[in-house]
């Protein structure tokens, strides 16, 4: 390994760029990642060696597993989502308590329990291992400049055969069978268990700590990049908030619309608080309901009966409340969230803007038209200095 790294140094187009390991940011994420998997590879041998030496069958030993590993694929989107909104700062460290805590109770008390118990008590060791693993890749790649991406992203993959490489060889062949001995008793076995278990504990605990650092980390590159150049949702969003109570009519919100020439409103309740959000999109939804030109796949016409439908909508308009069409649980974005989680956020979820909330209290309106001002007059001046 060591001869290839130092031959892509030397070569001019490299099979694998590792100057995405410069930025220590990314480097401590890989070995996060890394630590995550050595502890899920070498349980997910040691348990099953262990139940084998008590005399459970090989079924019983994969059933052993295969709650946890079920739920790590429910635990995965969840995680995701929790990254998108939170980012790390607390991903990390609960997925690495997780994983310390029950790993102790493991090796505690894995000579004591029947092996559904034992099947319990590895849930949370493989749920926060998906807490750690797939976020901490999308966090560590988010350092990277794009050209950089696909060469983060073979690092990272490298390192999945590296840790279950780790964890098979150390922790499993080599610490547990050290202790077990060839002719493993279930008291030996049990002994092993505790060793093995305690150093994994060990080994989690550095991720921990590595977790926080990395996070820290993170947290002072966005304030010094805002400090540098005043990026940030608080300079970027209108504060002039157009809005509209949810038991107002329709129609006074289609008003408001029209007279602000806006796209969209925001609906309160009596406190003045976020209760909803209505756009032209969720009006022309409404009329389009139940109401379509296409009779079959080859014609397209409209009848009367139709057109008359459609104008029934209209006038059903007039008696409905905002909250009765209006979208009551809207995407909202956080005052003091990073403006690039912001941009992908509007671009994924295809809207044009969104509500921002201080600690829950509604204190403006982010849109991408006011992003794209932004980054045009910041590329103006830069050309401008470029020039000069």
């Amino acid at each position: 390994m060591a001869l290839f790294v130092w031959r892509q140094k030397k070569i001019v187009e490299p099979l694998i760029n590792f100057a995405p390991l410069k930025n220590s940011a990314f480097t401590l994420s890989v070995c996060i990642n890394m630590i995550g998997l050595i502890l899920v590879f070498a349980l997910n041998m040691i348990i099953p060696l262990f139940l084998g030496v008590k005399g459970e069958s090989t079924l019983i030993s994969s059933l052993a597993l295969f709650p946890a590993i079920l739920l790590s694929c429910v635990a995965a989107p969840i995680a995701g989502r929790a990254f998108d909104k939170h980012g790390v700062k607390w991903l990390l460290p609960i997925g690495f308590m997780l994983m310390t805590t029950f790993i102790v109770l493991i090796s505690i008390f894995i000579g004591k329990l029947e092996w559904y118990y034992l099947a319990l008590l590895y849930i949370p060791v493989v749920v926060g291992s998906a807490l750690i693993i797939g976020p901490v890749q999308s966090f560590g790649l988010s350092f990277l400049k794009p050209a950089e991406n696909p060469h983060g992203v073979t690092i990272f993959s490298t390192g999945f055969q590296i840790a279950g490489a780790l964890g098979s060889a150390f922790l499993a062949d080599g610490l547990y069978n050290c202790v077990a001995g060839a002719n493993a008793t279930v008291s030996t076995a049990t002994t092993a268990i505790l060793v093995t278990g305690l150093a994994a504990a060990a080994v989690s605990l550095i991720g921990l700590v590595l977790s926080i650092v990395v996070s820290q980390k993170r947290r002072k590159n966005v304030e010094k990049t805002l400090e540098n150049h005043e990026i940030s949702v608080k300079n970027l969003m209108k504060t002039e908030i157009y809005s509209v109570n949810r038991d107002a009519s329709v129609v006074e919100a289609m008003k408001n619309i029209v007279e602000h020439k806006i796209s969209s409103i925001i609906v309160t309740d009596d406190n003045g608080n976020l209760a909803g959000y209505l756009s032209d999109g969720d009006i022309v939804r409404y009329l389009s309901k139940n109401y379509t030109n296409i009779k079959i796949a080859y014609s397209y016409e409209a009848t009367d009966g139709e057109a008359n439908e459609f104008m029934s909508k209209i006038g059903e308009l007039s008696t409905l409340k905002v909250s009765e069409i209006a979208n009551e649980k809207p995407y909202t974005i956080d005052i003091n969230a990073d403006l690039g989680d912001v941009c992908r956020e509007l671009g994924v979820r295809h809207l044009k803007k969104a509500p921002v909330l201080d600690n829950g209290k509604l204190v403006g309106v982010i849109s991408r038209s006011d992003i794209t001002k932004f980054v045009m007059n910041l590329c103006v001046e830069k050309l401008e200095s470029n020039i000069k």
